[in-house]
């Protein structure tokens, strides 16, 4: 990994690195990137951290992961050496927890499609204006997560395409699955140095508005992760079966969800038939395979349809 030795931020300037004992100076004019030597083998690797998933180390001060969830996690990360959190995610973080262990939050949620321009900036912004290590997370590291930690590492970091490339392929993030998040994180538009000056890290919220539906499908993903845990052959708890199905439900009567069209209605509206029919099927003590397939399915049309490309194209 390279090691920066004088960093700096004047808009001329030479940087000065160590790449494997090799000493490289780049000369940066008025661009928003500290230029590291890398090399093109080195792999990402993966770091034991508390009951955090997929946790890696990208370089010495880009680290990315899963969501944290207990106050071990947050120590955990603390003893790492991380100093700043940032989260992708829809879901609020845990601001508290992080504070006790010493930790800042900076919340920028991201969705599946796109990652927008001030977005990138104000990633960019974050991670470049940190005391120390920086920890970037989605909810389950696989997407979102290291779509922002690429763009980070293909700007500040001076990862070649291939690379980063590599990367998203370890992390799970496919262009098949998730087109225009990682056409995003292939190829970042750099901010340049006047748009990344613009904005106060300390101004950058520790809790960003979601919106409504997001919430709900945060809270549905984690009822559905919870369900999948139980066997295919065995009988779960109905009330978990009728949980996912009441939120569901309860999406498809947002306004939000409304103005997405009658398509996006019919299908929280058969997800939520197949929770129940999941509920019905394990209070008759039956498992329900086919039933939580549905479910599965229901999800995965769903998400192909509104949730993984951009705005623009749903």
């Amino acid at each position: 990994m390279s090691r920066l030795i004088a960093p700096g931020r004047p808009r001329d300037m030479w940087i000065v690195a160590i790449s494997r004992g090799v000493t490289i100076a780049v000369f940066c004019s008025g661009l928003a990137v500290v230029a590291l030597a890398q090399d093109k083998s080195e792999t990402v690797s993966a770091v034991r951290c508390g009951s955090i998933e997929r946790i890696y180390q990208l370089s010495p001060r880009l680290y990315c992961g899963s969501r944290p969830s207990t106050a071990e996690d947050f120590a955990e990360l603390a003893r790492l050496g991380i100093h700043w959190i940032v989260s992708v995610d829809g879901i609020p973080p845990d601001v508290d927890a992080a504070r006790t262990a010493g930790l800042r939050y900076i919340h920028i949620p991201l969705d599946y499609g796109s990652i927008e321009t001030d977005q990138t900036a104000r990633l960019i912004r974050a991670v470049e204006a940190a005391p120390g290590p920086v920890y970037i997370h989605c909810h389950h590291g696989k997407y979102r997560g290291p779509a922002a930690a690429a763009q980070t590492a293909g700007v500040l970091e001076a990862w070649p395409r291939e690379r980063v490339a590599a990367w998203l392929s370890q992390a799970g993030l496919i262009p098949e699955e998730y087109p225009d998040l990682y056409a995003s994180a292939i190829e970042p538009v750099k901010p340049d140095r006047a748009t990344l000056d613009a904005i106060d890290p300390a101004l950058l919220p520790d809790r960003a508005p979601v919106p409504d539906l997001v919430e709900r499908m945060v809270e549905i993903d984690a009822l559905w992760m919870e369900l999948k845990e139980i066997a295919p052959d065995a009988v779960g708890e109905p009330a978990l079966a009728r949980q996912l199905g009441e939120q569901f439900r309860e999406s498809a009567r947002r306004e939000e969800s409304r103005r997405y069209g009658p398509d996006l209605i019919r299908s929280l509206e058969t997800a939520a038939k197949a929770a129940f029919a999941v509920e019905a099927a394990w209070r008759d003590r039956q498992p329900a395979a086919a039933e939580r397939e549905a479910v599965a399915r229901s999800c995965v049309e769903c998400h192909r349809a509104y949730r993984n490309r951009d705005r623009a194209t749903r």
